[in-house]
């Protein structure tokens, strides 16, 4: 019996040896399962983040350089855009169409244009190269954006697998672009086979968006508005935590904030260019307000040289006037002079257009809307009264012919640029004033000016800079519309200055920048 029980327990130990030893050997095998899935998920992951990284870095640099184009001084001025994604319509695998679509601000969805942002082909820890869709207001491309900066609000909300928004819930918010890690083929997605010695296996004519990324509650991340203006779409992303049959799409997003946040850290790139563009739309509005002469004409043609030689648009035109500064004033003998240093009207603050499309920026008829407004592009109004034939504020300066670079940047930030008149240098006058400016002109800091530029920088607190075309239907759609959301302090309660006198800047919380034109025309300075 002693035999028996000893065997017995004999057995129940090896039993309960087996017992463990294939629990280990389960828990060791799930380890390692696990181990793997971590690892392909971090590889995504790391894909993902490049990507990121390399479409940021291309829409600072885009600014300066473009290694991919021999044009690459038309790039000039256009600060924060991006590559318009690869499609069939693309001249090489990896490249961005010529043309980005037909529609302008209509979303564009393909593979990633990694040759175009030099890099690599990034793959997924399935091996499938990465897809892309931009808002197409981001777009270099034909049909270009009439307008970016950092208040354009990207087109795009994402979900998570619950249905609930994690990314888009404002329009400052919105992703301007999306990345997409597509993963493994699910739903009986028909991948063709590889192509030999194509970077993503299919080649970019062959690729569908439906063979790689998914449809899931109710969210479809393979179709996208492209051939609808500023259509809102969106994606749903996998988290990836859990292995899900339906859909694997991880996701990467990019905002207008991540983008300018990162040209505004180059001074060169931002601030250094509004202080040009400022100096120079200022000697605009000069050329404007003063008739031509020999001597004038002269002093423009040294700062076309000077530009043509590779100086500073900035420099070269200070330059300008200062020579400007020495000329005889043409007058001529017994006669009044036909103009009087008159500057055009402002523009309205309320549009009620399009923002984005330049000759919505039409002047005022009159002072009965006062001194005070957006800086005009069209002058037809205040060109009438004058007598003059300019049709807008930059047709004497030629500022696309001589600074095209300036012309771009103002096109893409003119809702951010405002102007006060002194009623001494208004379009109705009839006869030559004294212009002492004692009482009749906007004053910085204990001094007056003809007029003073105000340049709007990025939102504080709780501004708001939305547009009906952006974001239609809602409560506060055109807040551009509304001052307060630009400016800041006496800059945003002057308005609308009914005379033209008031004082402007003395705002120790806000981030306004000024540039001053000098009573005597001879100059424009940004005012401290």
């Amino acid at each position: 019996m002693n035999n028996i029980k000893s065997q017995q327990g004999a057995a129940l130990l090896i039993l309960l040896l087996s017992i463990i030893l294939s629990g280990a050997i389960f828990l060791l095998s799930q380890n390692n399962s696990t181990s793997k899935h971590v690892s392909a998920e971090n590889n995504t992951t790391a894909a993902l983040a490049k990507a990121k990284e390399a479409l940021i870095s291309y829409a600072v640099s885009h600014y300066l350089t473009s290694k991919n184009a021999p044009d690459f001084d038309n790039h000039l001025g256009y600060h924060g855009f991006l590559p318009c994604p690869e499609s069939s319509s693309s001249t090489a695998e990896g490249e961005s169409p010529l043309n980005c679509g037909g529609v302008r601000y209509a979303n564009h969805l393909g593979r990633l244009p990694w040759k175009v942002l030099e890099i690599p082909p990034l793959k997924d820890s399935s091996g499938e190269c990465l897809w892309y869709v931009m808002s197409s207001a981001f777009s270099f491309n034909p049909p270009e954006s009439l307008m970016l900066n950092d208040d354009t609000p990207g087109m795009f909300q994402v979900f998570n697998e619950k249905r609930s928004i994690f990314k888009g819930s404002t329009p400052e918010d919105r992703a301007v672009a999306v990345v997409f890690a597509p993963g493994g083929p699910l739903n009986n997605q028909a991948r063709l086979s590889a192509t030999s010695g194509a970077p993503c296996n299919v080649l970019r004519d062959e690729a569908l968006a439906v063979d790689y990324l998914e449809s899931y509650q109710g969210i479809n991340n393979a179709l996208v508005s492209n051939t609808t203006a500023d259509g809102i779409d969106e994606f749903i992303h996998s988290t990836a935590l859990n292995d899900n049959p339906s859909f694997n799409d991880r996701i990467i997003t990019i905002t207008a904030k991540e983008i300018f946040d990162a040209i505004k850290a180059r001074a060169p790139m931002y601030d250094d260019k509004i202080t040009e563009l400022g100096k120079i739309i200022g000697s605009c509005l000069i050329d404007y307000a003063t008739p031509s002469s020999a001597c004038k004409d002269s002093c423009n043609a040294d700062r076309n040289l000077c530009i043509a030689a590779g100086g500073a648009a900035s420099i070269c035109s200070q330059a300008r006037n200062k020579c400007r500064k020495d000329c005889p004033k043409a007058k001529p003998p017994g006669k009044p002079p036909s103009r009087f240093n008159q500057l055009p009207w402002p523009a309205p603050v309320d549009l009620d257009a399009d923002y984005r499309d330049k000759d919505n920026y039409i002047d005022f008829a009159d002072s009965t809307q006062g001194y005070f407004g957006r800086l005009p592009y069209t002058t037809a109004n205040s060109s009438f009264e004058i007598g003059i034939s300019d049709s807008n504020i930059y047709s004497t300066c030629d500022l696309v012919g001589i600074y095209p670079e300036m012309f771009t940047l103002w096109e893409n930030w003119k809702d951010h640029w405002f102007y006060v008149l002194g009623s001494d240098f208004a379009p109705d006058l009839k006869s030559e004033p004294p212009k002492p400016c004692t009482a009749n002109c906007p004053e910085f800091n204990g001094t007056r000016y003809a007029a003073i530029l105000i340049f709007s920088d990025q939102r504080l607190n709780t501004q708001l800079r939305r547009s009906n075309e952006t974001d239609p239907g809602t409560s506060i759609a055109n807040s551009k519309a509304t001052l307060s959301n630009y400016l800041e302090g006496n800059n945003e309660s002057n308005y609308p200055d009914d005379n033209g006198d008031k004082t402007y800047g003395g705002v120790t919380t806000g981030n306004d920048r000024h540039f001053c034109i000098l009573k005597d025309m001879t100059n424009v300075i940004e005012c401290p």
